[in-house]
């Protein structure tokens, strides 16, 4: 009996030793072999980007996302924006996409190289090259087109050229418009010289 006394007693006595030289030989093999990434500190931006933010010329991957009056969810997303020095209301954007998503699941997609954002006005206008994908099987290309922030309404003008159910078309003018008073759903409304290319289904 007081063999196993004594085993016990000498098993504690190097477990109290052993175990914290081995967790310290543990935390020195975790900080010499950890990677690292920034030195002491150093902030993971360049100094470029600092000055840019600091100077307030440019905002990085932004994102805008609201309610339109006739219920549709609006988000819009750009690559970067820049204030106007001349006008505080005005705002230029690069690679934006966006998308009206209106009750009952239709959507309107867009993408443009370019695009001003006016808060004053609401409105955005888009340019660039412009490209709408609808829920309804459209594909639309316009040179430019001016979208609203507070209702779901888009309108292109000049080349427009679209591929669609029906087949395809072309326009001088596109219109994307909400109902209004008295109206029952979402429009899209080609105008000014339209030609439709039919191509039956089989």
């Amino acid at each position: 009996m007081a063999g196993r006394d004594n085993t016990y007693s000498r098993f504690v006595y190097w477990s109290k030793i052993l175990l914290p030289m081995l967790a310290l030989g543990l935390l020195a093999t975790l900080f010499l072999f950890s990677e690292e990434r920034t030195g002491p500190g150093e902030l993971p931006f360049s100094e470029v980007e600092l000055e840019e933010l600091a100077r307030g010329e440019r905002m990085g991957a932004p994102r805008y996302a609201g309610l339109t009056e006739d219920g549709a969810a609006l988000e819009v997303r750009a690559q970067s924006i820049a204030p106007d020095a001349d006008d505080p209301g005005k705002v230029s954007a690069s690679d934006i996409a966006g998308r009206y998503a209106a009750p009952g699941g239709v959507r309107f997609d867009f993408t443009a190289a370019t695009g001003t954002l006016r808060t004053s006005t609401e409105s955005l206008a888009l340019d660039g090259g412009v490209r709408i994908d609808t829920s309804t099987g459209y594909r639309i290309t316009a040179d430019s087109m001016a979208a609203r922030l507070d209702q779901t309404r888009m309108e292109a003008t000049g080349n427009v050229a679209a591929d669609g159910p029906p087949g395809r078309l072309t326009a001088g003018r596109m219109l994307v418009a909400g109902p209004g008073p008295g109206q029952g759903g979402y429009v899209l409304v080609f105008k000014d010289g339209v030609k439709l290319v039919y191509e039956p289904k089989d």
